[in-house]
């Protein structure tokens, strides 16, 4: 019975997926993804109700954007004051992370090799530069990551149309961004849902698994 459920939740985050893509993409908007991630808890918007989805994105803010969606936010949530503080000590840019919120988002990152920074040449210590507008390359690198992919630079756009992760179209569209949006990056979250992470299952299974998308 349990399996059943599981089955019916993924069927259920599919369909509702399904059901708006297509309009969404006519209309180069993705406010009606924007709400169904946020129903499922993997999205927030502020706290007037608001989505700003016309909103630039930091790469802060866009980690944290993909942390939430893989479900890790009460992983972020957990850690230890310490263990923050032992991450960040990796970060040679702490003054570009927003001290009142953004610190575990980028230690949980860092901690978990889910983050290389700019700067591969400075590893295992990270050049995150937090306050840089994301690009959408950039976003659609950070997914890979949370998806258990780790993909060279030059290979992510493939790789992402590879895992079906987004279309092929979508992945040029998304690449030419130089600073996406929170808009753009919905968008690719929700396309993200039905793409293959790296465990062999789609991302939406891997969340009701987790237990992170309710199966009820």
């Amino acid at each position: 019975m349990r399996n059943l459920k599981k089955l019916f939740a993924v069927v259920m985050v599919v369909a509702m997926l399904a059901s708006i893509m297509v309009p969404a993409l006519a209309a180069e908007s993705y406010e009606a993804e924007a709400k169904m991630l946020r129903d499922l808890g993997l999205f927030q918007g502020y706290g007037d109700g608001s989505l700003g989805l016309g909103d630039d994105l930091t790469r802060e803010q866009a980690l944290a954007l993909m942390l939430r969606v893989m479900g890790l936010e009460d992983d972020v949530k957990a850690m230890s004051d310490e263990e923050v503080a032992e991450q960040m000590a990796r970060v040679v840019d702490p003054e570009t992370v927003t001290e009142t919120w953004a610190r575990p988002y980028v230690a949980y990152a860092v901690k978990n090799g889910l983050t290389k920074g700019i700067d591969a040449s400075i590893l295992p210590n990270v050049k995150f530069a937090g306050q840089l507008k994301v690009t959408g390359k950039e976003f659609i690198n950070f997914i890979l990551n949370g998806m258990g992919y780790e993909a060279d630079w030059d290979d992510v756009l493939n790789m992402a149309a590879r895992v079906e992760m987004l279309e092929p179209g979508d992945v040029l569209k998304f690449a030419e961004i130089t600073a996406m949006k929170r808009d753009d990056a919905v968008g690719v979250m929700a396309s993200a849902l039905t793409g293959i992470t790296a465990a062999g299952v789609t991302l939406a299974e891997a969340l009701v698994e987790a237990g992170a998308v309710d199966e009820d």
